[in-house]
């Protein structure tokens, strides 16, 4: 959860990228929380005027994450558009007038893509529990368990 209100040291306590919930707070309040994408977005703006920037490490790993979700999820180029634009602050309303597009068209898009996103999370996990890194990994730890036998005879 976002834990908003406490001066600039905004942290993120736990964040289950298997919520579409979780993931709209995420892409829709981008500029609000990552700072370092707003002085991607905007290099010359505010930000780089005030000096050094504080970046809080936990909010960018999460937003590291989202990112590579969203690059490997199997989204539609619309729901791509819909989402890049929500997270450069547009709202639903916003890219439907610029767009032309019917507004509950683009928020059933969205939910489309915070669905498959979340459904695409979750296998990722699965996969990784149960599969090939699992196996390795119990390999790794009957291994280690070996090694710490002949150490300590």
């Amino acid at each position: 959860m976002v834990n908003e209100g406490r001066g600039t040291h905004e942290t993120f306590d736990y964040v289950p990228f298997s919520d579409p919930k979780m993931l709209s707070e995420l892409i829709c309040n981008r500029l609000k929380y990552d700072r370092s994408f707003v002085e991607k977005m905007y290099p010359s703006g505010p930000l780089s005027t005030c000096g050094g920037i504080i970046f809080n490490e936990s909010i960018l790993a999460v937003y590291v994450d989202l990112d590579k979700l969203i690059e490997s999820a199997p989204l539609t180029a619309r729901q791509r558009a819909v989402i890049g634009l929500l997270m450069r602050g547009y709202t639903i309303q916003d890219i439907a007038e610029e767009t032309g597009a019917d507004r509950s068209g683009l928020s059933h898009t969205f939910a489309r893509a915070l669905r498959t996103m979340a459904s695409h999370h979750i296998e990722r996990w699965r996969s990784v529990v149960t599969g090939e890194a699992a196996r390795k990994w119990k390999e790794e730890m009957q291994v280690g368990e070996e090694n710490d036998k002949r150490s300590s005879d």
